[in-house]
C-alpha cells in the first residue's frame, strides 16, 4: 500500500471534497424544507435533495484522478448512497479505462447494485470477477450473497465451499461458515446448519461469552 505524504494528501483532498460536496446539498436540501413549508409532505423535499445530489456530485467528479474518483466512490458507498457511488464508478472507467483500482471498484459496483436488489446486474459483476481470479474470495463470497438472496440456497453454498477449500485463511472464510449455515437454516436443515456454525465457532470464535451469546440466539429461532 502506498503511504506516501502525496498519497495522503490526495486521500484527504478527495474525502474533504465529498464532505463539502455532501454539506452542501444537505443544506440545499434544508432551504427547500424552510421554504417550501407548503409542499404537500416533508418526504417530497428530501427525494428532491437527493436527486439534486446525485446529479451535481458525478459533474465536479471530472476534474478528479482515478484515486480520487475510487476513494469517493468508496466513501458514498460506505454511508449508503448506492447510486452516487455507482456514478464515481461509472465515471471513473470512463476516464481511467486501465485504471489501477479496476477491480475494487467493480467489487464496488457489484455491491451497489446487490444492496439496492439489483441482483441480476450483481450476478453479472460477480460472475465476471470470478472469471478473472483477483479477489476471488470476495468475489465468490458475494456471489454466494447473491445466489442466497434470490433463494438458490445450494448454488450459494457451491461458492462458499470454494472460499472454505481453496481459503481457509481468508478473512471471507468465517463469513463463508456463517452464510453457508443460515443457507441451511433457512431451508430447515438444522443439522447441517449447526454443524456450519458449530465450526464457525470453533474456527473463529474464542471466547465463552461469545459462544454463549451465539447458541442463545440459534436456540431462540429454532
Amino acid at each position: 500500500m502506498n503511504c506516501s505524504p502525496s498519497s495522503d494528501v490526495d486521500v484527504m483532498r478527495a474525502l474533504n471534497k465529498y464532505v463539502l460536496e455532501f454539506s452542501f446539498i444537505f443544506l440545499l436540501g434544508v432551504l427547500f424544507l424552510c421554504y417550501n413549508i407548503n409542499m404537500r409532505s416533508i418526504r417530497n423535499n428530501l427525494i428532491l435533495s437527493f436527486i439534486i445530489f446525485t446529479l451535481i456530485v458525478p459533474v465536479h467528479a471530472a476534474g478528479s484522478n482515478e484515486k480520487e474518483l475510487f476513494v469517493v466512490a468508496q466513501r458514498a458507498f460506505e454511508d449508503g448512497f448506492y447510486d452516487v457511488s455507482l456514478r464515481y464508478v461509472d465515471q471513473l472507467f470512463k476516464d481511467f479505462p486501465r485504471n489501477s483500482k479496476a477491480v475494487e471498484a467493480r467489487l464496488l459496483e457489484g455491491q451497489c447494485y446487490f444492496f439496492k436488489k439489483q441482483y441480476l446486474k450483481a450476478f453479472t459483476v460477480f460472475q465476471d470477477l470470478v472469471k478473472r481470479g483477483e479477489y476471488k474470495d470476495v468475489s465468490l463470497f458475494w456471489l454466494g450473497e447473491t445466489y442466497l438472496k434470490v433463494g438458490d440456497a445450494a448454488k450459494a453454498r457451491e461458492q462458499y465451499r470454494q472460499i472454505i477449500d481453496g481459503y481457509p485463511n481468508s478473512l471471507y472464510a468465517p463469513q463463508a461458515y456463517y452464510s453457508m449455515g443460515w443457507s441451511f437454516f433457512e431451508k430447515a436443515g438444522y443439522d447441517e446448519a449447526g454443524k456450519s456454525f458449530l465450526k464457525f465457532v470453533e474456527l473463529f470464535f474464542c471466547t465463552l461469552t461469545t459462544c454463549l451469546f451465539f447458541f442463545a440466539n440459534l436456540n431462540f429461532f429454532i
